[in-house]
């Protein structure tokens, strides 16, 4: 799932619940607000905490790649300077 997808989820639901919530409140309209606003705020702290582990998540993927990218490099680079090297030296018979 990508983070794009998650936060369209994460907001398409907060209005959906929010919606319902509005239709369906015996509150007064003072009361509904206060817990619009609440509700808003819940579902921001959550969106926010998801969105920094992603990027927490992705920055690790990131330096784990360059190590791998890194480290087949050096290996490439030794068997082929091996394959080379072998190629110089006159064949035994």
């Amino acid at each position: 799932m990508s983070l794009k997808s998650l936060v369209k989820g994460l907001v398409a639901g907060g209005l959906a619940g929010m919606a319902v919530g509005v239709l369906f409140a015996p509150k007064s309209g003072c009361e509904t607000r206060d817990d619009l606003a609440k509700s808003t705020k819940k579902l921001y702290g959550q969106a926010k905490d998801r969105y920094e582990r992603a990027l927490l998540d992705a920055e690790g993927l990131v330096e784990r790649g360059k190590a791998e990218y890194t480290g087949s490099k050096e290996r490439l680079n030794k068997a082929l300077h091996a394959g080379v090297e072998a190629y110089k030296e006159p064949a035994k018979t």
